[in-house]
């Protein structure tokens, strides 16, 4: 065994429980990523929650993830319901599908490490409880307040700010 490898916490260590539930909860339906695995793991012997739990365990504890758990393919899904003739790269979205194990893995990241995830109340996309319209409003808020400052006098609020940052400075 190696010196350096380094323990974990048993609270955020990921069982075969875990991995149940994380199979469990995975929708039917979806297509197969690369490595041609699909969702039927809901059918999977009742020891595959454990050896992946046991696996993903190994890669948090040597701090390695295998380069095919980040390989994807991107399929093109025509916006509304017109004709694929004559179109433009833009009338597309790009749906991409992922392998179902990653998928597994980030699903016990965020159960067990999901409180020690932060972000900015500026960041938008992929957050619950956030939407485009959301967005929209904060950037129209900043645009109209950029405009009051485009109808003042920009040497009076040089000047006043030289001020306060010479009172500041004494």
């Amino acid at each position: 065994m190696r010196s350096d490898y380094h323990s974990i916490d048993d609270r955020f260590r990921f069982d075969a429980e875990l991995l149940e539930n994380v199979i469990i909860k995975m929708k039917m339906g979806k297509a197969a990523g690369l490595d041609g695995i699909t969702t039927h793991l809901k059918f999977c012997h009742a020891l595959l929650p454990c050896v992946l739990s046991s696996l993903f365990n190994l890669m948090l504890i040597v701090s390695h993830v295998p380069a095919a758990f980040g390989q994807s393919y991107t399929v093109p899904i025509p916006k509304g319901n017109c004709n694929l003739y004559g179109k433009t790269l833009e009338d597309f979205r790009g749906i991409s599908i992922s392998p179902v194990l990653p998928k597994a893995l980030v699903h016990c990241i965020l159960d067990r490490y999901s409180e020690y995830f932060v972000t900015s109340d500026n960041q938008f996309g992929f957050k619950r409880n956030s939407s485009c319209a959301k967005a929209v409003y904060t950037l129209r808020s900043a645009v109209d307040l950029s405009k009051a400052f485009d109808k003042m006098s920009h040497h009076r609020l040089f000047t006043k700010l030289t001020a306060i940052v010479t009172v500041e400075g004494e």
